[in-house]
């Protein structure tokens, strides 16, 4: 019989993970489907997306999205066309979004440009659920993301200005990681948002936990921390934040 850590576990969704980049990537993923965990696979390529899609195939828990990362765009603008058509035929797109670490005038040109296309494309088609990159680029995203975006936006580690979360619209969440919930920046982030807006993920297997990769299952460490922020117990945490993904996914 499951006890109540297991149930509470198979109600964590994490939006933001890079399975495929970790050195084992189908025992991670085996390890995902035992614990009943649903993870967003995000990908950096239209082409990570297609390999995503055959590597998890067995694996039910495991949602493969189409992404374009911003830094790759200068290599990747000839499979735009590409990403449209794939587009096509799938609800879940990332990791997209805008670098400003970047300080190429001409890349970035073409990063606003890949970026604008990609979200005016996906309100066009409608039901698109985004996970999308910010680096000191959040408040052009949100512009571009805009008041009437036909489907969902995940602001994924979010280092942005707290007025841009008080005044994101309610398609707009912001998924939290455990990097977040222990930085200066992460704990003002999350000190501005209503719990109606917070979604979770790793980013693994960039962020590190005691020098080793975070996985979907310690993502139990931010609902602990939105548990005390919130001053609420652990289940009714996870039950705001299944309510958020369940709002996030169904539009």
């Amino acid at each position: 019989m499951p006890g109540p850590w297991d149930k509470l576990q198979q109600k964590i969704v994490d939006t933001h993970c890079h399975i495929h980049h970790y050195p084992e990537p189908l025992h991670v993923a085996k390890e995902i489907q035992k614990a009943g965990i649903k993870v967003h696979c995000v990908t950096v390529k239209p082409s990570e997306f297609q390999n995503c899609q055959e590597l998890f195939q067995n694996f039910e828990n495991i949602i493969s999205c189409l992404g374009l990362f911003p830094l790759n765009v200068k290599e990747e603008f000839k499979n735009l066309g590409f990403f449209l058509e794939e587009l096509k035929k799938t609800s879940y797109v990332g990791e997209i979004g805008l670098d400003y670490s970047v300080t190429n005038e001409d890349e970035l040109k073409l990063q606003r440009e890949v970026f604008s296309t990609i979200v005016k494309e996906c309100s066009n088609q409608g039901g698109k659920i985004l996970s999308i990159h910010s680096r000191r680029s959040a408040e052009d995203v949100l512009k571009a993301i805009g008041c009437n975006f036909n489907g969902t936006a995940i602001m994924h580690w979010f280092s942005g200005e707290e007025k841009l979360v008080k005044g994101a619209p309610e398609n707009v969440f912001f998924s939290i990681n455990t990097a977040m919930i222990k930085s200066r920046q992460g704990k003002k982030i999350l000190r501005a948002l209503r719990p109606q807006q917070v979604l979770t993920e790793t980013d693994g297997p960039y962020v590190q936990i005691n020098e080793q990769p975070a996985l979907p299952s310690n993502i139990i460490n931010v609902v602990n921390a939105l548990s005390c922020l919130w001053d609420k117990n652990l289940e009714d945490t996870m039950e705001i934040l299944s309510g958020n993904y369940l709002r996030a996914t169904s539009r």
